[in-house]
């Protein structure tokens, strides 16, 4: 924990191998004032920040954890696959009762490797990414199978030669009202809108990979961070010449407004 007043740091906790992902768990009922962190020595363990270094819990998965997301009491946790699955495994919990998910594992809604995974504003779903330019929305409760579905995007077409370079989803962050923001190897992002299946807004390229990103409280500012994101491997990672910053882009209402119908001015329709 690092104290913002004082400038103090103070060790919370420790994983056997490299952890993937830290959350501050607000509004779950007992949980709250809990840190939350996944790792992938196969676990998911929590923290009590009144009482550093003590572990409260720990959680054993079937597989090391990629990603995951927290919102109110709603945690998603994307793992690598199993010995008997050949996809990434989907594991929903209710934080207010940790100890076990009351859904998964189960096979993840896209057929390639887990890059990001971000839950709905109102809990009642979540955006899975991954590293082959496609989004997955999913509900958390049974719903019509169509009501589900997977969306191409980061990719940059050649119509010419009818080809795609196609750039892995880096992160996903929702805007308070239920839009979101993808950003990707690509150096892209846009916004888009679930519910009318749009793509309310897209951003030109900076050439550069985004690698996360995140609305604030009242979805007024957009930031995201700005590096190479080992894509392509070490072999084409140049430490003096990438572009390592955050940038902030000031949201103005129209780019997040959903859309009643198709063919809206300025949307797409996927």
């Amino acid at each position: 924990m690092w104290n913002v007043a004082t400038g103090g740091k103070q060790p919370l906790g420790r994983h056997d191998a490299p952890v993937s992902c830290v959350f501050s768990l607000q509004n779950a009922g007992q949980m709250t004032n809990m840190v939350v962190s996944a790792s992938w020595d196969r676990t998911i363990r929590y923290w009590d920040v009144r009482t550093p270094g003590q572990q409260k819990m720990k959680v054993q998965l079937p597989e090391r954890v990629y990603c995951m997301d927290v919102r109110n009491n709603l945690l998603v946790a994307m793992t690598a696959p199993t010995s008997m699955n050949k996809k990434a495994q989907v594991l929903i919990f209710d934080v207010t009762k940790p100890q076990r998910p009351f859904k998964g594992p189960v096979d993840a809604p896209i057929n390639y490797q887990c890059k990001c995974v971000a839950t709905w504003p109102n809990s009642k779903g979540y955006a899975v990414g991954s590293i082959e330019g496609r989004v997955a929305i999913q509900h958390v409760q049974s719903v019509a199978r169509k009501e589900n579905f997977a969306f191409k995007c980061h990719r940059i077409n050649d119509n010419n030669r009818h080809t795609s370079q196609v750039y892995p989803v880096n992160a996903i962050s929702f805007h308070p009202n239920g839009a979101f923001a993808t950003v990707g190897s690509d150096g892209g992002y846009s916004f888009w809108d679930k519910d009318s299946r749009h793509r309310l807004k897209k951003f030109q390229s900076i050439k550069t990979p985004i690698t996360s990103c995140a609305f604030n409280a009242n979805g007024s500012l957009f930031a995201y961070g700005v590096g190479y994101d080992w894509h392509k491997g070490a072999k084409f990672h140049n430490p003096a010449a990438s572009r390592k910053c955050v940038m902030v882009h000031a949201v103005q209402p129209v780019e997040v407004m959903p859309k009643k119908k198709a063919g809206g001015s300025g949307s797409k329709r996927w």
